[in-house]
C-alpha cells in the first residue's frame, strides 16, 4: 500500500487512520494496488495563515486558538472561566461533538467542513447594557461574508440567524455571565455552513452552504480572517453606542419586517405582522387587534 510506504506505518494503522476518517464522515474511496484517496480534497484550519491574514495590529490584540475537536466552542470557554479576558480570545474547532445552538437545541457539527468559533471578551458594562448584541453580530458575519465574495444575496432573521436564499446559512449563540464587579463575560459563538453538500438528515430545517451559493469550495481559514476583524470591530461598536447606532443598517437585511408570523412570546403563541426592531433590537410585532408589542426573546416562525 503506498499510503504505509510513503509514511513507514504498518498497513494495519493505515487502516486505523482512514476508519477514523470515515467515522468523521469524511469520504474516501479504495484505489487498486495503492490504497485509499479522498473523495474530495481535506483542507484543514491554519492558526498561522489565519493570524498572518489579518491586520497587523489585531494579530497582537487577540489570541487564537485551534482545536482539532471539542465538546462546543461556547462550552470551552463556560468550563475555563478563570483565565484573564481582558482582550478578545478566539476558540475555534474543527469538530464539535455537542455543538449547541439556541433553545437548547444541536448545532450539527461534521469535521472540517464548516466554521464553529467562538470569541469571549470580558467588558465593563452590565448585562443589561447588551440587548440587541446577536442582531448586531450577524450584521458583522454579513460584513465579512460581503469582503470574501460580494454577490452574496444574505438577510438575517431575527434574533441570530443568517440566511440566503431564505435558507439557514449561519447561527449565532451569545451567552452572558454577570461578574461581580459589575462587567459581563460575553461568549459570542457562530456556526457558518461553508463547505457541506450533503443532505445531512440531522438538520430538521432547510439549510445552505458557502460552497452551494458559489458552486466551489471555499477557503475557511480566508473567511476566518475577515471574520475576526469584522466581529471585533462591530461588537467595540456595539459596546460603545448600543443597538441604535445599527437600527438603520439592520432594516437593510431584515429578513422578517412586514411578514405575517407566528411569535413565542412569554410561552404563549402570538400572531402578527411584523414591524422591524426597536432601538434597543427588540422585534416589534403587531397583533390582529392593531395593538403592537415589543419581543426581547422568543421564535418567530413564518405562517
Amino acid at each position: 500500500m503506498v499510503i504505509a510506504a510513503t509514511f513507514s506505518i504498518t498497513r494495519n494503522v493505515a487502516w486505523k487512520m482512514i476508519k477514523q476518517l470515515e467515522d468523521n464522515n469524511i469520504g474516501t474511496e479504495t484505489q487498486n494496488s495503492t490504497g485509499y484517496r479522498l473523495k474530495k480534497p481535506l483542507f484543514l484550519l491554519e492558526r498561522k495563515k489565519i493570524l498572518a491574514a489579518l491586520p497587523k495590529k489585531l494579530q497582537s490584540d487577540i489570541e487564537l486558538e485551534i482545536y482539532s475537536q471539542l465538546s462546543s466552542t461556547n462550552t470551552y470557554f463556560l468550563e475555563n472561566g478563570d483565565r484573564d479576558y481582558s482582550k478578545p480570545v478566539f476558540c475555534v474547532a474543527e469538530l464539535q461533538t455537542a455543538g449547541k445552538g439556541r433553545m437548547g437545541r444541536q448545532w450539527h457539527s461534521p469535521f472540517a467542513e464548516n466554521i464553529y468559533c467562538s470569541f469571549r471578551y470580558d467588558v465593563p458594562c452590565n448585562v443589561s447594557k447588551l440587548s440587541g448584541l446577536s442582531l448586531v453580530i450577524g450584521l458583522a458575519v454579513i460584513d465579512a461574508l460581503q469582503q470574501y465574495d460580494s454577490s452574496l444575496a444574505l438577510s438575517l432573521k431575527w434574533p441570530n440567524d443568517i440566511l440566503a436564499e431564505g435558507k439557514k446559512l449561519g447561527g449565532i449563540l451569545i451567552e452572558l455571565q454577570a461578574e461581580a464587579h459589575g462587567g459581563c463575560s460575553v461568549i459570542v459563538g457562530l456556526g457558518l455552513n461553508c463547505n457541506m453538500l450533503d443532505d445531512h438528515a440531522a438538520i430538521e430545517r432547510d439549510w445552505h452552504s458557502l460552497q452551494q451559493l458559489l458552486c466551489k469550495p471555499v477557503n475557511r481559514n480566508d473567511v476566518l480572517a475577515l471574520l475576526i476583524p469584522s466581529l471585533l470591530t462591530f461588537f467595540q461598536q456595539f459596546i460603545a453606542s448600543g443597538f441604535a447606532h445599527f437600527k438603520t443598517q439592520w432594516k437593510q437585511f431584515d429578513y422578517l419586517a412586514g411578514k405575517h408570523v407566528t411569535m413565542t412570546h412569554r410561552n404563549k403563541k402570538v400572531k402578527g405582522v411584523v414591524l422591524g426592531v426597536d432601538q434597543f433590537g427588540q422585534l416589534r410585532l403587531q397583533k390582529p387587534d392593531k395593538t403592537v408589542i415589543s419581543c426581547a426573546a422568543g421564535e418567530a416562525t413564518l405562517r
